[in-house]
C-alpha cells in the first residue's frame, strides 16, 4: 500500500525531520534516504528495502534541487516496488525544501498526472516569534551547549542585548548561534558579539582556530601511535577546501579530487587525496562514498562563502576571487561539471543576503555563461528572478537559452524570469511597438506554459491590441501578426473554459488566415 501523505516542510527542517525519522524507526518503520544520482556513483534509491516491514518512510532532503521528473520517477518507483512485492505496509514520502511557491506547484501538478494526489504541504512558522520564547530557547540552548562543550560554569553568560527586539532573533537558528557564541565566549573569558549580524563571523573565526589546532598537532601521540585527528593541511588550504565544498556539496571521491585540482587547491591526485583526507577529519562525510562534506547549517555555509569572497572585482586574484570561475566555467563544447547546479544554487541563496556576491560574481558569471543557470533547476531560477537589483542583462541572457517548448522542470521558472524581464522592459524609455509586441507574445507563451492562464490572457489581449493597431497600411506580415495574436487570444479564453467568448475570436482568426492564404 502506497500512501501519500506526502508532507513537505519548508524552512528550518533538517533537525526536526531527523527527530521524526528517529521516532519512526523506533516503531519498526524502515527509514530510507533517497539521494539523487548527481551526488552518487550509483543511481538514486529506486526500490524499497528487502525484508519484513511495518512501514516505510522515504525522506528526500533538498527536494527542490531534484529535477521534477526525476523526483516523480523516484516516487513512482517506490510505489511500483511495493505493489510488485504485494506488500500492504504504509509508505510515506517526506520531501524537505527551503523554498515553496512555484517549485511546489510544479511538483504537485506533475504528481497529479500520476494519480499521486493525496498530498499536503506544510510551511514551518518561526519557532520563536515572541520575546519570552526567545529567552527560553536561548537559555535551553546555552545549557545544552555548555554540556556538550564540558563548560561547567555558565553563570557569566548573558543574553544578547537585542534578543527581545531584533527581528533576526525571531529565527531559531539565530538564537541557537547566539547561545553557542555566548557559551564559547564565557568559557574563553571573552565577549560574544552584541549584534546578530556578527554571529557568523564569530563562529567562523572559531572554526578556523579549530583547523589551526588540528594542524599544530603532532602525528605521533604519547603512546607512540598515530593521532587520527591531526592534519597536515594548513588552515589557509583548509579554508579554500571548505569554500569549495560549500559550492560543490558532497561528491564521489574522483569528482572531489577533480574539483580540488580544478580550483587550484591541489597539484594532482595524490595531493588532492591528502587534502580530502584532512578535510574528512574536520567534516566527516555522511556517505562513505563521498568527500567534501560542506559546512552546516546552510546559513553558516553561505555566510562563510560571502565573508571569504571579495566585495569588489578589483580585489585581485585571491583564491576565493578565482574559485567560482575556475570551478564552473568550461569550454563551450564541454558539459558543465556535475556539481554546477549545486554551486549556482548555493550562490543564488547566499546572494539573497549578500548583494556583493550577486553583483561582482554571480551576475558576471551568468551573463557570460547563462546555461549554467539552467543546471541549477527551476526553483533556483525563481529565486534568482526575485533577487533585488537583478541585472536585466542576466535575465535576457538566461531567457535566450531557456527552452521555448514545454518543459516540466523549467516552465514555472521561465515564467518567473519572463515576468521579471517584463517589469524591466516596461521601464525602458526607448522600447518600440515592434519590440513591445514580441515581448507580449513571448511573455504570454511563458505564462501559459506555466499554467498561469489568467495572466497569459492579459498578455494575449495586449499583443492582439498592439498587432491590430499596426494594420493601418496593412501588409501581409502585419496581418499575419493580427491573425496569430487573435488565435492566441482565443486559445487563452478556451483554456479558461470561456468557450462562448473563444469561439468567435477563433473563427475570425481562421477567416483572416484564409484570406491571407488566398492572397498569397
Amino acid at each position: 500500500m502506497f500512501e501519500l501523505p506526502l508532507v513537505v516542510f519548508f524552512l528550518g527542517k533538517t533537525r526536526l525531520v531527523a527527530q521524526f525519522a528517529a521516532a519512526s524507526a523506533t516503531t519498526g518503520c524502515r527509514v530510507v534516504r533517497a539521494r539523487h544520482a548527481s551526488v552518487l556513483d550509483h543511481a538514486a534509491s529506486e526500490k524499497p528495502p528487502p525484508g519484513p516491514l511495518k512501514g516505510l518512510l522515504v525522506v528526500v532532503d533538498y527536494a527542490e534541487r531534484w529535477p521534477v521528473q526525476d523526483l516523480v520517477d523516484c516516487l513512482i518507483s517506490y510505489q511500483a516496488g511495493i505493489r510488485a512485492d504485494k506488500r500492504t505496509v504504509p509508505v510515506r514520502v517526506l520531501l524537505l525544501a527551503r523554498p515553496s511557491g512555484g517549485w511546489w506547484q510544479g511538483v504537485r501538478g506533475a504528481l497529479g498526472e500520476h494519480d499521486l494526489t493525496a498530498v499536503t504541504a506544510d510551511q514551518l512558522a518561526p519557532l520563536v516569534p515572541a520575546p519570552a520564547d526567545r529567552q527560553l530557547l536561548f537559555d535551553a540552548a546555552c545549557n545544552r551547549f555548555a554540556h556538550r562543550l564540558e563548560c561547567a560554569d555558565i553563570t557569566s553568560v548573558e543574553r544578547p542585548p537585542k534578543l527581545a527586539t531584533d527581528p533576526e532573533y525571531g529565527r531559531a537558528l539565530t538564537v541557537q548561534m547566539a547561545a553557542l557564541a555566548a557559551v564559547d565566549a564565557a568559557a574563553r573569558g571573552s565577549t560574544p558579539p552584541a549584534e546578530a549580524a556578527d554571529l557568523s563571523a564569530y563562529l567562523l573565526d572559531r572554526e578556523r582556530l579549530h583547523w589551526q589546532k588540528l594542524h599544530a598537532k603532532t602525528r605521533t601521540a604519547d603512546g607512540g601511535g598515530t593521532d587520527e585527528t591531526a592534519i597536515t593541511t594548513t588552515p589557509e588550504v583548509m579554508g579554500e577546501t571548505v569554500y569549495t565544498a560549500i559550492l560543490t556539496r558532497p561528491l564521489p571521491k574522483p569528482d572531489a579530487v577533480a574539483a580540488l585540482v580544478r580550483a587550484g587547491i591541489a597539484d594532482g591526485t595524490l595531493d588532492a587525496g591528502r587534502v580530502l583526507t584532512d578535510h574528512a577529519v574536520c567534516y566527516p562525510p555522511t556517505d562513505q562514498g563521498t568527500r567534501l562534506e560542506p559546512l552546516y547549517p546552510d546559513r553558516l555555509a553561505e555566510d562563510f562563502l560571502a565573508l571569504n569572497t571579495p566585495d569588489s572585482p578589483s580585489s585581485g586574484d585571491t583564491p576565493a576571487a578565482t574559485a567560482i570561475t575556475a570551478l564552473l566555467t568550461t569550454d563551450p563544447d564541454t558539459s558543465p561539471p556535475r556539481y554546477a547546479g549545486q554551486a549556482v544554487t548555493v550562490l543564488i541563496e547566499a546572494a539573497q543576503r549578500w548583494p556583493h556576491l550577486a553583483q561582482h560574481h554571480l551576475f558576471p558569471l551568468l551573463r557570460t555563461h547563462p546555461r549554467l543557470a539552467l543546471t541549477a533547476g527551476g526553483p533556483a531560477l525563481i529565486r534568482l528572478a526575485d533577487l533585488r537589483n537583478i541585472d536585466p542583462d542576466v535575465l535576457e541572457a538566461i531567457n535566450d537559452v531557456l527552452p521555448t517548448e514545454r518543459n516540466l522542470d523549467l516552465d514555472v521558472a521561465a515564467a518567473a524570469i519572463s515576468t521579471a524581464l517584463s517589469n524591466h522592459r516596461k521601464a525602458a524609455p526607448d522600447i518600440t511597438t515592434e519590440q513591445e509586441l514580441i515581448h507580449a507574445i513571448h511573455h504570454g507563451t511563458r505564462l501559459s506554459n506555466a499554467g498561469q492562464r489568467q495572466k497569459a490572457l492579459v498578455e494575449a489581449k495586449k499583443a492582439f491590441t498592439i498587432a491590430r493597431g499596426r494594420v493601418g497600411d496593412a501588409t501581409d506580415a502585419r496581418s499575419v501578426a493580427v491573425a496569430m495574436t487573435q488565435a492566441d487570444l482565443g486559445v487563452c479564453l478556451a483554456e479558461l473554459n470561456r468557450y462562448e467568448e473563444a469561439l468567435p475570436v477563433l473563427e475570425e482568426a481562421c477567416d483572416l488566415y484564409r484570406r491571407l492564404t488566398e492572397d498569397n
